[in-house]
């Protein structure tokens, strides 16, 4: 190669030797090889077993293979992989779907397609579906390669950025493209008008200016279209109304700071089929045409939603909607004036009650618009409780009015009571407090109410978490805020509050632990105090005005006070974990607009009593994990007619529980979800089992497990088409075969299972027969789902062959239970999203994110093996408890703003995985103590104090620390992780040199140590690492980086090196990565990548570089 100048080496060496020779096509076995290992298969939450060759076989879960045994379906959707796609996966020729939503995949591999290619393979033609939702892609380059089949690409939730890529208009048998939740921005690409395949166009929630070209109305297929919620602009194209097929448009709520958009609206008159359609939140003028929505086929009853809440429109509501038999309206924020035609006249012949979902004929047009001089929340009425109310004096509503004053800035006196409350639980050190900042410098909390203050125009409406009303404070919301303190008597002298969140926190409401002056809040209707430091009921009949009373993980200790039997008015009283003991007091029945009570989780004892049934529009009842007894009043339940559910299961109990006969609640009309689990009941089931439920409007769930009960499932029950009946562990013998027949319980189950090849009865997945078992104690679709043969067993819906129970597995099982039990309250679990099964007393294998194995005893029980609550919304601290799961392999807590203690991890004995990365993380304090068995730990995004007990730690293999803000230097100590394989330090704090002990490291395969302030000469001793593939030593240039010549790199195994913008000086030697490109063992389907760019290096590339198959050098 010829000499180049030094300045062209350091600026733009930026080369790709494609000397690739051809090679054969990898079989199916060593794609997914290469996919598994990309995508971090290690820690994926359902691996695969690449020692199997059998690519169909149960393996490889998630993968579906064709009549001729090729892969024809991947789907790994929220399986925890990371890192990229192989571009190996797109030349399997039978691959017609991948799936990998909800995962952490940066790269999806199409750049890298190309080079796929250079090695002989072929791209497949039979592509159609992919699917990366919610995922960290930022780059479709390459994607264009896949345009001879791909059909839909679902994008939604990455972080694409830029203009809309060109790369979309090169599929042309596209038909959904899904890019909402991204970061575009620019403006619409007239191109969009030759993507004519499409029916779905989905791209709302990015940062998209300017106009919608003309250019859409030549997608005259679709069916689907959404920008909503960027920064468009102008008026709409009239090129629309070509879009004759169209069921959905949606630009609502374009964002009006940066513009909205504007002009008459649409007619829409020449689609026949658009029946939803979304324009909130613009500024379009003037009249709703007479002749909107002209065409729309109204021949059927299909709802018709129309969207044009806040805009600038005037007139009438057009008589010419009266067509449109079920209309949803929104025309809230406008300026309207009234309905059209008298179509809101009582005497008017032409029906519109239907509008509304119904709410027309309740509450006549006011559920349209309340009309002038009136208002509500919504500018109408919703509810019978929620009706229109008439401004007061000197004020004005418009119809449709939200309220009545235009002045919303706070009153000097509330915005000092405000000052009171940040100054008094520690504001400066709020999580959020976006807008109290005005505050945070006030020294006394009079100071609000200076001139000097209030001329600014300090609006505490703006602050986080307050909204008002008119002007006054309605609502404090500041959960899992980081406040601390005792709240100030003040704040409950605010005249409106009527919500106040503040659950999460560390706050008292006064020095007794008790409730304070709440009662000064003559306004409030709904407090969650949960998770703070109260343990008194003092105060809290004063608060007479209460219908919302949260009080879940408080400490109590002692039985519920007479006091709280003062708030008459109460419908919700949440009180999960709270310490709370003794008996239910007959002073219950007090309560009577009670519909929601919740005592889930305390140490309350004796019997249920006859003032239950005293609550006479009790909705939802939950008494589990207490210590009740007896029997269940059976009178006072009939009398509960509004009863919707009922829990009492008692998993976490050692006593009887619940006894006697299961009561046929055949009074209870409402009932459809029933938990009588892990009690004594004993008898059979009722031939009226639940027969007073009105029609089948319900899937009923129904779980008696673990109780006496025998006899048979009746037949009676097939009256529900659609039922989950968990009776697992009881003496029943047999289900009545008329339920076999019904397909739709368990989720379709029934139907599957009967249809399946295995020779097994519909009936079999209600419960598995009599001499039979399965861990399930039911059959299930699928692999491992049959009921296999025991030999001896008398009863259905068994989960051991021997039908022993052994007291020790149990406790093990229903610890298990009370601790992911303690979990979901003490993080938030209500707030979760995706907590299936949470808090509601089923098994705890059935949790979300909850998987289980055999447990070592005889009887069969299930342990908890892994916790996966990643990206859950988990909020305070995890509980020190969770070590005590004794099969616990696995926890991955990250994507949460959750704290871990590791001072108890000594107590799991098997853990093997833990990540909590992207969290709240800041000591590792006790994980020198970790068993052996932890092999994985990963604390990115973190801000940890200390590493130093991690050295400890030597039975670590996969150690990712980056982004944590470690700062110091690597220590010597490093060399005591002798079995590590990945160490990921990248973008902390680190100074000094690397300690020559790295070479102590011999299975490392991966070391990243970019975007840290090392410095120092690269130690030779890192070639003593055999085993090192990937090296990522870059960006250290902040303090001057790593200096001196070019090491040689004599490893044979790197395929990896990044040391750019550093301070390397010299001529890169000849012996560069000899070793590698002699290698034998080299994997030619794995370009190699150098980086050494932004040093000081001079001279020439050697000439004997061109030995290598391929390689990139920068």
């Amino acid at each position: 190669m010829p000499s180049v100048m030094p300045s062209l080496v350091m600026a733009t060496l930026a080369m790709c030797a494609f000397l690739a020779r051809p090679t054969s096509a990898l079989d199916d076995k060593q794609v997914l090889s290469h996919f598994y290992s990309n995508a971090d298969g290690p820690n994926w939450t359902r691996g695969w077993d690449t020692d199997e060759d059998d690519v169909c076989s149960e393996s490889y879960p998630g993968v579906s293979c064709d009549s001729n045994g090729h892969v024809s379906e991947i789907d790994l959707s929220d399986n925890n992989l990371s890192g990229s796609i192989s571009p190996h996966v797109y030349t399997l020729k039978g691959l017609t779907r991948l799936d990998v939503s909800k995962n952490r995949i940066t790269n999806a591999g199409w750049n890298r397609i190309e080079v796929v290619e250079n090695m002989g393979n072929s791209v497949s033609d039979s592509i159609e579906v992919i699917k990366l939702t919610d995922n960290l892609v930022n780059s479709v380059e390459g994607l264009g390669k896949l345009n001879a089949s791909l059909k839909e690409l679902h994008m939604t939730y990455n972080n694409l950025k830029g203009t809309m890529p060109s790369e979309f208009f090169e599929l042309p048998k596209l038909e959904v493209l899904a890019m909402s939740e991204n970061a575009l921005d620019g403006t619409i690409d007239t191109r969009i008008g030759k993507m004519d395949s499409l029916l779905e166009l989905y791209c709302y929630g990015n940062k998209i200016t300017g106009t919608i070209p003309g250019e859409i109305g030549e997608l005259n297929k679709i069916q689907l279209v959404t920008f909503a919620e960027n920064q468009l602009t102008g008026p709409l194209p009239d090129e629309i109304r070509h879009m004759g097929n169209l069921r959905t448009f949606s630009v609502h709520n374009n964002d009006a700071g940066t513009g909205s958009h504007t002009g008459p609206l649409p007619k829409f008159d020449r689609h026949p089929f658009l029946n939803e359609i979304y324009l909130d939140g613009n500024a379009f003028t003037g009249t709703i045409p007479v002749d909107f929505l002209r065409r729309l086929n109204t021949t059927n009853d299909d709802a018709i939603t129309v969207g044009l809440k806040n805009n600038q429109l005037t007139g009438t509501v057009p008589e010419s909607f009266l067509k449109f038999k079920n209309l949803q309206l929104d025309v809230t924020g406008n300026s309207i004036s009234g309905f059209g035609g008298d179509m809101c006249d009582e005497q008017d012949s032409r029906d519109i009650s239907s509008w509304m979902g119904g709410k027309v004929e309740l509450f006549g047009c006011d559920a349209i618009l309340c009309p002038d001089g009136y208002y509500t929340d919504t500018g109408r009425q919703e509810s019978e409780d929620v009706k229109c109310k008439v401004c007061d004096a000197g004020t004005d509503g418009k119809m449709g009015a939200t309220d009545c004053e235009s002045d919303t800035v706070t009153t000097s006196e509330e915005l000092q009571i405000l000052a009171e409350f940040y100054l008094a639980l520690g504001g400066k050190k709020w999580d959020e407090g976006s807008g109290w900042e005005e505050m945070s410098d006030i020294e006394n909390p009079a100071d609000v109410t200076l001139p000097t203050f209030t001329d600014n125009g300090v609006d505490g409406c703006k602050f986080q978490g307050v909204s008002c009303q008119d002007g006054s404070v309605v609502g404090i919301s500041l959960p899992n805020n980081g406040l601390e303190g005792i709240v100030p008597d003040s704040f409950w002298t605010l005249p409106k509050l009527a919500e106040v969140d503040l659950s999460g926190n560390e706050v008292q409401l006064d020095r007794d632990y008790g409730f304070g002056n709440i009662g000064d809040a003559k306004s409030l209707v709904k407090a969650d105090l949960s998770s703070n430091d109260i343990q008194s009921f003092n105060g809290i009949g004063a608060a007479t005005s209460l219908k919302e009373l949260y009080l879940d993980d408080s400490y109590f200790f002692g039985p519920m006070a007479d006091e709280l039997f003062d708030l008459a008015g109460l419908r919700v009283l949440h009180m999960q974990f709270s310490g709370v003991k003794g008996s239910i007091p007959e002073k219950l029945g007090q309560l009577q607009e009670m519909k929601n009570l919740n005592l889930y989780g305390n140490e309350m004892v004796g019997s249920i009593p006859a003032v239950i049934g005293e609550l006479p529009i009790l909705w939802h009842l939950d008494l589990s994990e207490n210590d009740f007894t007896g029997e269940l009043p059976v009178a006072a339940f009939a009398k509960l007619k509004k009863l919707a559910k009922f829990h009492i299961h008692q998993t976490g109990r050692g006593g009887a529980g619940i006894t006697g006969k299961l009561p046929s609640f055949a009074e209870n009309t409402e009932l459809h979800l029933l938990d009588l689990s892990s009690n004594t009941m004993t008898g059979t089931i009722p031939t009226d089992f639940l027969s007073g439920v009105k029609g089948d409007r319900f899937e009923m769930e129904v779980d008696i497990s673990f109780n006496g009960f025998t006899g048979t499932v009746p037949a009676e029950l097939n009256r529900f088409s659609k039922m989950k009946l968990t009776a697992i562990r009881t003496e029943i013998t047999k289900v009545d075969e008329a339920l076999c027949e019904m397909r739709d319980w368990w989720n379709g189950e029934v139907g599957l299972v009967a249809d399946s090849d295995r020779d097994e009865s519909g009936c079999d997945a209600i419960l598995c027969p009599k001499g039979t078992y399965n861990k399930f104690g039911r059959a299930k679709s699928g692999p491992g789902g049959r009921c296999l043969d025991c030999k001896g067993g008398e009863y259905a819906g068994q989960t051991t062959c021997d039908g022993t129970e052994d007291t020790d597995d149990n406790v093990d099982y229903n610890k298990d239970k009370k601790i992911l039990d303690k979990l979901y309250v003490e993080t938030g679990g209500k707030n979760w999203t995706g907590a299936d099964a949470w808090g509601r007393g089923g098994a705890v294998c059935t949790y979300e994110g909850v998987t289980c194995v055999t447990n070592d005893g005889t009887n069969g029980n299930e342990d908890v093996k892994s916790v996966n609550l990643t990206g859950f919304g988990l909020v305070n601290t995890i509980p020190s408890e969770i070590w005590q799961l004794s099969s616990l392999e696995s926890v991955y807590f990250s994507d949460n703003v959750v704290d871990l203690s590791f001072e108890d991890i000594s107590q799991a004995k098997k853990i093997k995985h833990i990540a909590i990365s992207s969290a709240d993380v800041h000591s590792l304090k006790g994980i020198s103590g970790a068993p052996e068995t932890l092999k994985t730990l990963r604390l990115q995004r973190n801000k940890l104090d200390s590493i130093d007990e991690l050295y400890e730690v030597k039975s670590l293999t996969h150690l990712n620390l980056g982004f944590s803000s470690i700062d110091g230097t690597l220590s010597t100590k490093i060399g005591q992780l002798s079995n590590l394989v990945h160490l990921k330090m990248e973008q902390n704090k680190l100074t000094g040199t690397i300690p020559t002990e790295i070479s102590k490291l011999q299975s490392l395969e991966l070391l990243t140590l970019s975007g840290n302030s090392m410095s120092g000469t690269v130690p030779e001793e890192l070639d003593q690492i055999a085993t090192l593939t990937e090296l990522y030593l870059d960006s250290q240039q902040e303090f001057g980086g790593f200096s001196g010549p070019v090491p040689a790199f004599s490893t044979a195994q790197l395929k990896t090196l990044d040391l750019s913008r550093n301070s390397l000086t010299g001529s890169i030697p000849n012996n560069f990565y000899e070793a590698v490109r002699n290698s034998r063992d080299h994997d030619v389907y794995a370009y190699d990548t150098i980086d050494l760019s932004s040093n000081q290096i001079t001279g020439d590339i050697p000439e004997n570089f061109d030995d290598f198959v391929g390689i990139f050098i920068k």
